[in-house]
C-alpha cells in the first residue's frame, strides 16, 4: 500500500473496536461485571446517540477544513476508551463515558473515510475501488482482532488481557496516522454549492426516507453484529470463543467477497447493492426466528451471524456510494447524517434487545428481528419506485403544445 493510502488503515479500528470490542469483549464484561443487560443497553444507546452529533461534525469540518484534525481525533477516542475499560469495574457513569468515546470516534470514521474515499478520486470507478479497499480493511481489522481474542479465549485469558490486546492493536493504527495522515481535502464550487440548489419536495422526501431506512436497517445489522454473540449464547448455547473466531472467519470471507461487490456496484449502481443487503437483513431476521425452539446444529445461527457481517460491509459501501448521489448536502455532512442514522438505528435496535435480554425473553429479540426486516424490506422498496420514477421524470422530454 502506498504511503498516501495509509490512512485507510484507520478503518481497521471500526473491526477492532466496534465489531469486535463490542461484541466480544464490551457487553459480555458489562453483564458479568454489572449482571445487567440494561446497562448494555444504555450503553449502546448512548454509542448510538453520538449519531445526532454527526451531521454537525461533518458540517464543521466541511466548513472549517478539520477532516485531517477529525480523523486523528477518531483514533485517539478509541484508544482512550479501551484503555479506561480496563480500569472501570462496576461504576455507571464510566460505561457512559467511554460509551461516548467510543460513539464520537466510530462516527467520525464513519464521517470521514468516506468523504476522503469519495472525494480524493476523481471517478466513480475509482471511487467504488476505494470504498471497496476501505471496508476491506475494516474486516481485515475484524479478523485479526477476531482471531487474537478467540485464542486468548480459548486458553483461558480473561477480559483485561483481552482488552489489553485490542488496545495494542488500536494504538498501532492511531501511530500509522500519525505518521502517514490523509491529504488534505479541497471541496469544488460545486459541492459547497449543493446545500444552496432548490430541490423539489420529490427529491427531498427521497433523501431523508432513505435516512431513515438505513436507521431501521440497523435494527437487524447491528443486532446481528454487536449483540449477535450474546443473542445465539443465550438463544442457543454458543459459546463466545465459538463466536469470536466465527466472525474472524467472517471478516476472511468479506475481504474475498467485497470484491465481487465492488464490481458488481460499478456495473448496477450503489442501489441495487444497497436492496441486496436489505433483502439479506431480511432473510437473516426471518431465518434467526424460525430457528429459534428448533432442533438444530449451533452452527446455523453461528451462520446468521457470519452472513449479517459479510452484509455489513456490502451495506457500508453501498449507503456512502448512494448518500453522496441522493443528498442535497456537502460531502462530509451527507456521510454525518450515514453516520447518524447508522448510529441512532444502532443505539435503539440494541437498547430494545438488551431489555428483553434482561426480560430473559429471547423469543421477544428473535419477533422483533422478523418484524424489523419485514418493515424495511417494504420501506426499501418503496423508496428504489419513487427513485426510479423521479429519474424517469428527469429524463423524460418535455411535451412541446403547438398553438
Amino acid at each position: 500500500m502506498n504511503k498516501k493510502n495509509l490512512w485507510q488503515l484507520s478503518q481497521a479500528s471500526m473491526g477492532v473496536v466496534q465489531w469486535i470490542g463490542i461484541a466480544v469483549v464490551i457487553a459480555p464484561l458489562i453483564i458479568s461485571r454489572t449482571g445487567s443487560g440494561i446497562v448494555v443497553g444504555q450503553v449502546m444507546m448512548i454509542l448510538g446517540l453520538c449519531g445526532l452529533i454527526a451531521p454537525v461534525l461533518g458540517a464543521v469540518a466541511d466548513h472549517y477544513a478539520l477532516h485531517r484534525p477529525f480523523h486523528l481525533t477518531a483514533l485517539i477516542s478509541h484508544t482512550a476508551a479501551l484503555l479506561l475499560l480496563i480500569f472501570v469495574s462496576d461504576t455507571l457513569w464510566h460505561y457512559w463515558f467511554i460509551a461516548a468515546l467510543i460513539g464520537i470516534g466510530s462516527n467520525l470514521l464513519l464521517i470521514l473515510n468516506p468523504t476522503y474515499a469519495l472525494r480524493l478520486n476523481p471517478c466513480n470507478i475509482k471511487q467504488s475501488r476505494s470504498l471497496k479497499r476501505l471496508f476491506q480493511l475494516q474486516m481485515f481489522g475484524v479478523m485479526v482482532a477476531g482471531t487474537l481474542i478467540g485464542v486468548l479465549d480459548y486458553t483461558g485469558f480473561g477480559s483485561s488481557t483481552q482488552l489489553i490486546a485490542l488496545l495494542v492493536l488500536d494504538l498501532v493504527l492511531l501511530l500509522v496516522i500519525i505518521a502517514a495522515p490523509p491529504k488534505k481535502i479541497v471541496l469544488n464550487s460545486s459541492d459547497n454549492d449543493r446545500q444552496t440548489l432548490p430541490t423539489n419536495s420529490r427529491s427531498k422526501f427521497l433523501w431523508y426516507s432513505f435516512v431513515l431506512c438505513v436507521l431501521l436497517s440497523m435494527f437487524v445489522g447491528s443486532n446481528m453484529v454487536e449483540m449477535g454473540p450474546v443473542i445465539i449464547e443465550q438463544g442457543f448455547g454458543v459459546s463466545m470463543s465459538s463466536s469470536s473466531f466465527g466472525m474472524a472467519m467472517a471478516a476472511a470471507v468479506t475481504l474475498i467477497a467485497l470484491q465481487p461487490a465492488g464490481r458488481w456496484m460499478e456495473k448496477h449502481g450503489s442501489h441495487a447493492l444497497w436492496f441486496v443487503t436489505i433483502l439479506v437483513n431480511l432473510m437473516v431476521g426471518v431465518g434467526i426466528w424460525l430457528m429459534y425452539g428448533a432442533t438444530l446444529t449451533v452452527l446455523l445461527p453461528l451462520y446468521l451471524v457470519l452472513i449479517s457481517i459479510v452484509n455489513g460491509a456490502w451495506n457500508d459501501i453501498s449507503i456512502a456510494a448512494l448518500a453522496d448521489e441522493l443528498s442535497p448536502y456537502s460531502p462530509a455532512t451527507s456521510q454525518g447524517f450515514m453516520a447518524a442514522a447508522v448510529s441512532i438505528g444502532f443505539s435503539f435496535g440494541t437498547f430494545i434487545v438488551g431489555y428483553f435480554i434482561e426480560k430473559q425473553s429471547i423469543s421477544s429479540v428473535m419477533n422483533f428481528l422478523a418484524l424489523s426486516g419485514i418493515a424495511i424490506t417494504l420501506l426499501a422498496s418503496g423508496i428504489l419506485i419513487v427513485r426510479k420514477r423521479a429519474r424517469h421524470a428527469i429524463r423524460a422530454p418535455k411535451t412541446v403544445h403547438q398553438r
